[in-house]
């Protein structure tokens, strides 16, 4: 098992409050509690606030946590309990947690997005032999149970799309640029429903290796932290076999 660093950090104290329904002491009264507190509105506001959509389960265990603040909050502005008694602080851990396992449930990888102005129209990539051998689940911050960073282990990169090992780089002043998109799901999941993770990849003309960058913000980005986003690195051989043939006959496509 491994214990990557989601991004739970990213999340500002006002995202915390909407997301449990602290966001407004005026704004609840009792008869306004469970349009406020159903998996919708709970799914609307991650989404707004965070860019993540939610599975049914976790939106589900949210919605319960901020029902129980709503009413709180309903329950004083009528009156009935003293201002005084404060819903427990450890919920807001607790939802971290929640986002936290939600984040990190190594959701595989359902689709490839890869997008740019050299392309007649974005590339979607769904074939099982291409998507299932990769996933967003390595890099720093992710140790085994030896506590050793496994993702500086050349024979232990099955999944990669990034050479670890290899460190920071630099692409070529004159290498092509591509917008891609992991898209992660469960099989048996709605697409409307999936999470997105985007990296940057490139390649030159003649060069045999490519190159990945990790943004620092974005839609998705807080899916997983390494601490070293806002570089590049080279991409993987897997990456290099599989996916840059795809992208090189779209391009001769695109040129003809």
């Amino acid at each position: 098992m491994v214990f990557p660093f989601v991004a739970t950090r990213v999340w500002s104290n006002n995202a915390v409050r909407a997301v449990l329904g602290r966001d407004s002491a005026s704004e609840y009264s009792p008869g306004s509690v469970a349009s406020a507190c159903s998996i919708d509105s709970v799914k609307e506001v991650v989404v707004s606030m965070t860019g993540l959509r939610l599975p049914p389960t976790a939106a589900k265990r949210i919605s319960s946590m901020r029902a129980h603040n709503c009413r709180h909050r309903a329950d004083r502005n009528a009156g009935s309990i003293g201002r005084n008694q404060t819903p427990r602080k450890c919920v807001v851990l607790v939802v971290c947690a929640v986002i936290a396992s939600t984040a990190w449930a190594k959701t595989p990888v359902q689709q490839i997005d890869i997008a740019a102005d050299s392309l007649d129209a974005p590339i979607e990539i769904t074939e099982p032999d291409v998507v299932g051998e990769f996933n967003i689940w390595n890099g720093p911050g992710v140790r085994g149970v030896n506590g050793k960073p496994v993702h500086l282990d050349p024979a232990n990169q099955k999944g990669y799309f990034i050479n670890w090992p290899k460190g920071t780089t630099e692409p070529p002043d004159q290498a092509s640029m591509f917008d891609v998109t992991f898209r992660l799901g469960q099989p048996d999941s709605d697409p409307r429903e999936w999470s997105e993770y985007p990296v940057t990849y490139a390649f030159g003309v003649g060069d045999a290796g490519g190159y990945i960058y990790l943004p620092k913000h974005g839609k998705g980005s807080g899916l997983i932290f390494h601490g070293v986003e806002g570089h590049w690195f080279h991409s993987t051989g897997a990456w290099e076999t599989l996916v840059r043939p795809i992208i090189e006959r779209e391009l001769r496509a695109a040129s003809e």
